[in-house]
């Protein structure tokens, strides 16, 4: 199965890991109730292991849960990838997935799009 994630183009951690200068900020958006957007156990991903990524099912629900961030996680280096995982690599939650890198492989790097004034 194909899944969708946010990471850091150099180091591969996620916004949510990162040191970048707007995690917190996105931490306190997802988790305050400003944005719905739960974490994994109150998404139903209880017991998971450390070892286990955060990824979206599709590129649909990946730019949902980043809307109004994209242009910050573009200037903080941050980009899409693709990723091939199989369906036993991989847990679902209402919202999200988790998966297990040491199993999947990513098949595609992009940028996170970002709509650009025009000069």
């Amino acid at each position: 199965m194909y899944i969708y994630r946010v990471q850091h183009r150099k180091t591969g951690i996620g916004p949510y890991q990162s040191d970048s200068g707007f995690s917190f900020a996105l931490t306190h958006a997802h988790n305050s109730g400003i944005l719905e957007r739960p974490a994994p156990e109150e998404d139903g991903l209880m017991g998971y292991s450390r070892s286990l990524l955060c990824a979206m099912p599709s590129l649909e629900s990946l730019l949902w849960w980043f809307e109004g961030f994209h242009s910050r996680l573009d200037h903080y280096g941050f980009e899409i990838v693709k990723v091939r995982a199989p369906k036993r690599a991989v847990k679902t939650g209402k919202t999200q997935v988790m998966y297990d890198p040491a199993l999947s492989t990513i098949v595609k790097h992009f940028p996170i799009p970002v709509k650009r004034r025009r000069p």
